[in-house]
């Protein structure tokens, strides 16, 4: 019979664990991989998830960013093709003042006719620089201010016809001193909108002719307003050049023709 060495008694070594212990090991780790998995994918949902949203959310600011851009740009382009006719008339208005005035100091030449200026109210609110959104407002406010003066002397002249018509003597000095008053007034107010609108005019050509890429792509990242570097040389510059085609002579086959100011002379005596 084989005897286990006596200085072995005491030092006998387990190898393998009992069929419980086993069992019980084996379940720890099935629990310990099924929590791994649990939290893997609920960490990873939560990351796909979150950067999901973060690239879908960089996305939308990135298209709404460019449909300002582009609202701001073709609103340019719209007060552009406004002005222009404004500026037309505006010319028409000071070239009749200015034939009202060339007469004796006896006479008060009544111009029958003032042409009203348009420009659409609210685009200032589509505009994404701050200077051009306060040029615009000013040159609509002093726009809308020579309709009214324009208005209120088709009154005056509404007046006087009708005196004329009927009573000669209705047609007061006092009332030809109105006129006079309301059409010196109102070649200032056109003076000033004359020189606004080809201020205004001038920059907004200088900008549209800007590449839009870099701009776009500064105001996608930063948003806020968009800021243009506008040299005073380049819109004085650009100012003559539309003064010039504005003022060019007339060819004997355009078909627009010579403005001509309609009016009737009153004496004041």
């Amino acid at each position: 019979m084989n005897r286990i060495p006596h200085h072995f008694n005491n030092h006998i070594i387990r190898v393998l664990p009992s069929v419980n212990e086993a069992a019980e090991y084996s379940g720890n780790n099935i629990s310990l991989i099924i929590l791994a998995g649990f939290f893997a994918g609920l960490f990873g949902g939560f990351f796909a998830g979150y950067f999901t949203n973060y690239f879908e959310s960089k996305r939308r600011i990135s298209d709404k960013r460019t449909d300002k851009y582009y609202e701001h740009r073709n609103t340019l382009v719209q007060i552009e093709h406004e002005i222009l006719p404004s500026r037309v008339n505006l010319s028409r208005n000071l070239k009749a003042i200015e034939v009202s005035f060339n007469v004796s100091d006896h006479v008060t030449r009544v111009i029958l006719r003032f042409y009203k200026l348009k420009l659409t109210s609210g685009l200032s609110t589509k505009l994404l620089n701050v200077n051009l959104i306060n040029e615009y407002a000013e040159l609509y406010t002093l726009l809308e201010t020579i309709n009214s003066d324009i208005q209120y002397l088709e009154d005056v002249v509404t007046t006087i016809r009708a005196g004329l018509e009927k009573k000669p003597i209705l047609v007061k000095k006092t009332l030809l001193e109105t006129y006079s008053k309301f059409v010196k007034q109102l070649e200032k107010t056109c003076l000033l909108a004359d020189r606004k609108s080809l201020e205004l005019i001038s920059k907004i050509k200088i900008i549209l002719r800007k590449k839009d890429e870099p701009i776009l792509k500064e105001y996608i990242k930063t948003g806020g307003q968009i800021t243009y570097s506008i040299q005073g040389k380049s819109v004085i510059k650009e100012s003559k050049k539309i003064t010039k085609e504005e003022t060019r002579p007339f060819k004997k086959n355009d078909l627009t023709g010579k403005f001509v100011a309609p009016y009737i002379d009153l004496s004041r005596k």
